[in-house]
């Protein structure tokens, strides 16, 4: 009886150090899959702020083109306006842009 004993104990001890080390097989697994899982979060995240900065630049340089292009149509406007008067004077005035008289 006590070697049956002995044997049973034995395998009682082989068979929880089995699965001992299949837990802990398990347990290092399951914490590269958790690793693995928040490396990827972490790389979602640096790529989701990523694209607004990049979408922040490109509201930012459309705001600076289309201020621009209201400048250049607003200093268009202006010199039409400069032409227009200068053209005006030059109907009213008696002497020619070259200085002589108009009449000559």
């Amino acid at each position: 009886g006590d070697a049956y004993q002995t044997s049973t104990d034995e395998a009682a001890v082989a068979a929880k150090k089995q699965i001992d080390a299949e837990n802990a097989r398990i347990a290092a697994e399951q914490e590269a899959i958790d690793a693995a899982r928040r490396e990827e979060e972490h790389q979602e995240e640096v790529r989701r702020q990523l694209e607004k900065e990049e979408r922040a630049k490109f509201k930012e340089a459309m705001n600076a083109q289309r201020e621009l292009d209201r400048i250049a149509v607003e200093e268009e406007r202006a010199a039409k306006a400069a032409e227009d008067l200068k053209k005006e004077q030059q109907k009213l005035s008696t002497k020619a842009a070259s200085g002589k008289c108009q009449a000559c």
